[in-house]
């Protein structure tokens, strides 16, 4: 299956998830589910090269992974199941990656079928100290030093 869901609530962990995706994949497009529609999205993602090219489809905003609380409810359940349709006959030289970021409802169809396949990729929220930590060892793998005072200030004023 080369469809996948990466599930965050820090911008940070879907970057860095995003890029091991897409590593080696030249042809990269882009949407956007608050200005697309899933029929845009499956097309191109069905749309086949004639040089048998890979591609990688990202889409942002993927609400119909999250609570039905968050997303109009009658288009959710419509697009996820266009998605299915789409699943069981996918186009083996696209990757399609849906970007959620919050938490999904592991209760969907969907997300369920995801999930069993491994490509599922949820990271669970960070504490503050969580974010200290990870910063500073981002800092510290790029040959740089902070001390926690200057820590605690970028965490406490961007998250």
């Amino acid at each position: 299956m080369n469809t996948y869901l990466i599930v965050s609530e820090t911008i940070y962990n879907i970057e860095e998830k995003l890029k091991e995706l897409k590593n080696g994949i030249d042809n990269i497009i882009t949407f956007n589910m608050d200005e697309n529609t899933m029929d845009e999205v499956l097309e191109e993602a069905s749309y086949f090269s004639m040089f048998e090219d890979k591609k990688c489809v990202i889409v942002k905003n993927a609400k119909i992974f999250g609570s039905s609380k968050n997303s109009d409810t009658n288009k959710a359940k419509e697009d996820a199941n266009k998605l299915l349709k789409y699943l069981e006959e996918e186009n083996k030289n696209t990757k399609l990656i849906f970007i959620y970021n919050g938490k999904a409802d592991s209760k969907k169809k969907i997300y369920n079928l995801l999930k069993e396949n491994g490509n599922v990729f949820s990271f669970p929220s960070m504490t503050k100290t969580d974010m200290k930590n990870e910063l500073n060892k981002i800092i510290v793998s790029n040959g740089y030093k902070i001390d926690d005072t200057s820590l605690w200030y970028i965490i406490n004023n961007t998250l």
